[in-house]
């Protein structure tokens, strides 16, 4: 998790040493747990789609302000079945 947007894509954008540069031949799947910007999410994820390194999810651990009502919330709980 990183404080913003700016971090999270210099960790994956960074040439010759971001997440993208790898010469690994499998597939990555990328986590990012950041509470960040959708616009920095929104590029990173595009960058990491035509890499063809892998599949990237934003998976923010805070609760973005306009999901915080408890109606909001339960909206979203059918997205992530537990248990599985």
């Amino acid at each position: 998790m990183l404080p913003e947007g700016a971090h999270v894509k210099s960790v994956f954008l960074t040439p010759g040493t971001g997440a993208l540069a790898t010469t690994s031949k499998s597939k990555k799947l990328f986590l990012d747990c950041s509470t960040i910007d959708a616009r920095s999410s929104l590029e990173v994820g595009e960058a990491v789609g035509k890499s063809g390194v892998g599949d990237f999810s934003d998976t923010p651990v805070s609760v973005h302000p306009h999901l915080q009502t408890q109606a909001n919330f339960r909206a979203v709980l059918p997205v992530l079945p537990m248990g599985h």
